[in-house]
């Protein structure tokens, strides 16, 4: 599966081991997309020229989007078979984090579809939106003509760098007192629009009347929000594509869990939830706190643990400080994943358990030493917490001759 080649004429190569019988290579499918795919991918381009709805689009990163980060990260668009649409991520009940995609059922992705996260500009109609966050290849679980919506699940799990979020959804039946979508109208960076008075139930579908912002060919599939930031369904179909004053529609997950069995695949846990909160596979970082206790030294109150850099381990960018230190008093860094309050020397020692030194070092004059540790060179990895510690010679300070800082509780994150 591969993502639009430009050009009239693709060869596939395939190299195989000397001695290897001659394989069979064959392909599924091949689509030629000959009116300017690139320029739909980019925005540059409408899928219909009557839908120059551009100066009544919202992006996401404008003042209407800033409250619905996480709904940012779990919209995507899609591309299969030449049709550009919108879908989101869902969550399950086990919170695990599988690539769960929810969109219309009349978008017909398949499973060559190429997803596209991040698709947004970086400002207020400003800024570069990047098109390099893509994944290929879904299992197309089930879906539903009457409803309009269709589940997929992505093969392999989206990474970091991609930002995923999984939406949480609800199949409460009654009316959203808020209402917004999210999508990518004319296969564009991604926008959003905003009913203030929230959502009228039909049948089969969600009815909404925007406030702001608008749908066009591209937004079908995209999720539609409620007040609480859960997916009622994806977008279906409007009146019109006029500028102010459009109805839309959103086929309605609530019916959809029942007729097409969705909790063999959403509820692991069998929990039966009426609704369920969203999921960030990769939560943000805590900043590092002090704990346990310095003690007093020959220069002052004593020695305090610091950082710099970046507690992203794939950034590898972290540096351990210790600051109040006697001047070039020889001291080492240790850390480990277990906190203590031991008497030790003329201090505490804060770090228990198994724990792993870094260099002998020697502190500055002005009293301070810092160590930069090789994160993924170490058995640190995303989502622990590790504690650190400064162990220093201080003859002058009387006692067994040596002290030791506080320590430096310092979660780890993707």
């Amino acid at each position: 599966m591969f993502e639009p080649y430009p050009g009239a004429e693709i060869v596939l190569e395939l190299n195989v081991p000397a001695g290897v019988a001659t394989p069979a290579l064959r392909t599924r499918s091949v689509i030629h997309d000959y009116r300017n795919i690139f320029g739909l991918m980019e925005g540059s381009v409408r899928l219909d020229a009557n839908q120059a709805l551009g100066p009544c689009l919202i992006d996401v990163n404008c003042p209407q989007g800033d409250p619905y980060p996480n709904q940012k990260k779990a919209t995507m668009r899609t591309l299969s078979a030449g049709a550009l649409c919108s879908g989101a991520l869902v969550n399950n009940t086990a919170n695990n984090g599988t690539p769960y995609v929810l969109t219309a059922d009349h978008c017909g992705q398949t499973t060559s579809t190429v997803f596209m996260f991040r698709y947004q500009t970086s400002g207020c109609a400003t800024g570069a939106a990047p098109t390099n966050y893509t994944m290929s290849g879904c299992a197309v679980l089930t879906t539903s003509p009457t409803y309009d919506c269709r589940l997929l699940r992505i093969n392999s799990t989206v990474p970091s760098t991609h930002q995923p979020y999984m939406a949480g959804w609800t199949r409460a039946t009654t009316n959203a007192t808020l209402a917004y979508a999210m999508g990518h109208p004319s296969g564009g960076p991604k926008k959003i629009s905003i009913d203030n008075n929230g959502t009228a139930v039909e049948n089969t579908l969600w009815r909404v009347a925007w406030n702001q912002g608008t749908l066009e060919g591209g937004s079908s599939g995209g999720p539609l929000f409620d007040q609480n930031g859960r997916v009622k369904g994806p977008a279906c179909c409007v009146d019109a594509f006029v500028c102010t004053g459009q109805t839309a529609w959103f086929g309605r997950f609530d019916r959809f869990w029942t007729a097409n069995a969705i909790a063999q695949w959403l509820d692991p846990v069998g929990s039966n939830p009426t609704t369920l909160n969203g999921f960030d596979p990769f939560p943000p970082c805590v900043l590092p706190t002090n704990v346990c206790s310095s003690s007093p030294n020959s220069v002052g109150p004593g020695a305090t643990m610091a950082w710099a850099g970046s507690t992203v381990r794939a950034q590898n960018n972290f540096t351990i400080v210790a600051a109040g230190l006697p001047p070039n008093a020889a001291n080492i860094f240790y850390y480990g994943q277990a906190q203590a309050f031991t008497a030790f020397g003329n201090g505490w020692r804060c770090v228990g358990g198994s724990v792993l030194r870094l260099p002998v070092t020697s502190a500055s004059i002005f009293g301070d030493a810092a160590v930069p540790v090789n994160l993924t060179g170490s058995p640190i990895d995303a989502g622990e917490t590790w504690y650190f510690q400064n162990w220093y010679r201080n003859p002058a300070g009387g006692g067994a001759g040596f002290n030791l800082s506080d320590a430096l509780q310092t979660p780890f994150c993707f």
